[in-house]
């Protein structure tokens, strides 16, 4: 273990819901606050000792580059080249290699139009985002150490925005825009998962009820839909009339975001039967038949009816699927079911997405809510 640092002492705290000990470096230490989280109090004090020898001996600036470029100055330090020296070496990167970032993000826009219309509008809202951060540049002249710098603050979107850069500079290098994609060098960031939160049967009956009582048609078509078919909300929205019988629904062309159009046959189950005549679905047309908008209103007014008088409901996202998803696997206990019914390809996919601490009983407690 690294000597304790004097005038420090790491403070237990929490970090996303995680217990983690932190150092907080002064200003008067490093000329910013600094702050070090680890998962252990030992952990944290050997990291802030080592962050502070390396300033004392390389100066500041050296601290925020990536370890491979640190590794790279430290190397030609050894051979009697100064630090500074090394840091103008290594910043000598071509700097009118390529197009413009601008003109570099278009184009690869255009080369992505095969792709789920919200999937392209995520993947342009980043791009301008990072294009925001680095004006005027061209892309062979974006380093690892500035990328890395960049991602620092983007707090749990640390790892989407590396996979679409990653994406984009592997898309750049194959049009040799660039010698070498930069986010390769830089650490797929870890991110601690969300806890997949899903209702109770006792929520869920209480939603039921409420857009019963407000004769609400629409929310309570899509809560069956959602709660009882294991349906994604595009597919309840684009669910067509004709689509449903009474022993299956025949989900449609449903765009997705790896695999293109796919379509598939969902099962019927018991408790789904028994809802189907109060849905008094149309003969042909739209299910449910309204924007994102509606729906977002007519949940809201259904979350109101059924938090009076009891603890208020919240609406997680695909809250309905992966509660139906999470059930089924607990009350049949057999993968390769739950993943026909969901439409997943492989089993294992089920198990990663929707294996959860529930007992066989809250399954099947689920699938006996009725009328």
């Amino acid at each position: 273990m690294a000597p304790k640092i004097p005038e420090i002492e790491a403070k237990q705290t929490t970090k996303r819901g995680i217990p983690h000990w932190v150092v907080d470096l002064s200003v008067r230490l490093t000329g910013k606050r600094v702050r070090i989280f680890r998962l252990t109090r030992e952990e944290a004090e050997a990291a802030a000792w080592e962050y502070l020898s390396e300033r004392q001996l390389h100066g500041g600036d050296l601290s925020t580059l990536t370890t491979m470029e640190r590794t790279f100055i430290l190397w030609l330090r050894e051979r009697g080249i100064g630090v500074e020296v090394a840091q103008r070496i290594l910043s000598d990167a071509p700097t009118t290699m390529g197009p413009m970032l601008e003109n570099a993000h278009e184009e690869y826009l255009r080369s992505q139009k095969g792709n789920d219309a919200h999937h392209l509008s995520s993947i342009k809202s980043k791009l301008r985002i990072f294009r925001d951060g680095f004006p005027g540049r061209r892309v062979g002249s974006i380093r690892p150490g500035e990328v890395e710098r960049w991602l620092r603050p983007r707090g749990r979107g640390r790892l989407a925005y590396w996979r679409v850069l990653r994406a984009f500079f592997n898309f750049a290098a194959m049009h040799d825009w660039t010698d070498a994609n930069p986010i390769l060098k830089i650490p797929r960031p870890a991110v601690v998962p969300d806890e997949k939160i899903i209702f109770t049967a006792e929520q869920m009956e209480r939603l039921l009820t409420a857009a019963q009582d407000l004769e609400n048609l629409v929310m309570l078509r899509f809560l069956v839909f959602g709660g009882f078919f294991g349906l994604r909300t595009k597919e309840i929205l684009s669910l067509q009339a004709e689509d449903v019988t009474p022993s299956e629904v025949h989900v449609r062309n449903m765009k997705t975001q790896k695999r293109g159009l796919r379509e598939r046959y969902v099962t019927v189950l018991p408790v789904a039967k028994k809802w189907l005549p109060l849905l008094q679905l149309p003969k042909s047309g739209p299910v449910i038949g309204m924007t994102d908008k509606n729906f977002r209103i007519n949940r809201e007014k259904v979350l109101t009816k059924a938090g009076e008088g009891g603890q208020p409901i919240g609406w997680p996202y695909n809250v309905l699927r992966r509660s139906f998803g999470s059930y089924h696997l607990a009350a049949y206990e057999d993968p390769g079911k739950t993943a026909a019914q969901m439409g997943h390809t492989d089993p294992e996919t089920t198990i990663g997405k929707y294996r959860a601490v529930r007992r066989k009983a809250d399954g099947l407690a689920w699938f006996r809510i009725t009328p």
